[in-house]
């Protein structure tokens, strides 16, 4: 059977873990709890939101990402505990924001290119009408200059 440990043993250990440069297995020894324990505790805090008490808008993410960009691999280790969160988060935002930029470029361009195409068929289609009409105009003054020609003016042109 599991030991079940109060809540405020709990939280006081979650502190320790994001507050202090202490590895997980350091603090699981100083407190008497199981390393799996702990380790379990601060999983469900990071992962998967339990007692979080808060998520990152993504305007604190980017500011997080820029905040790190020219920190040492030690320097954003020491910044992931005190935000409480892992160094691979950071990359993963990374890798969102990425995609987020491509798809938005991506989005724009496909809405650039409809747009393009629906034009250049509406440009095909009054060159269609241009053509019927001229050629429409160009067949009438050939009858017309026949017509004068077989039977001569009329009075109506002199």
């Amino acid at each position: 059977m599991s030991k079940r440990y109060p809540d405020f043993v709990k939280q006081s250990i979650l502190k320790q873990i994001l507050n202090s440069s202490c590895s997980i297995s350091e603090i699981a020894k100083n407190n008497n709890i199981p390393y799996s324990t702990v380790s379990t505790w601060k999983s469900n805090l990071l992962y998967k939101g339990k007692n979080m008490k808060h998520k990152f808008s993504p305007e604190e993410k980017l500011e997080m990402l820029f905040a790190t960009a020219s920190m040492s691999e030690a320097e954003v280790s020491e910044f992931c505990r005190n935000k409480g969160i892992y160094p691979h988060t950071l990359k993963t935002w990374k890798e969102e924001c990425i995609k987020g930029f491509s798809s938005n470029s991506k989005k724009s361009s496909d809405k650039k290119k409809k747009a393009l195409i629906s034009e250049i068929k509406a440009l095909k289609k009054e060159i269609r009408r241009k053509d019927r009409a001229l050629a429409e105009t160009t067949a009438l003054l050939v009858l017309k200059k026949k017509a004068e020609q077989l039977w001569g003016e009329t009075e109506d042109d002199l």
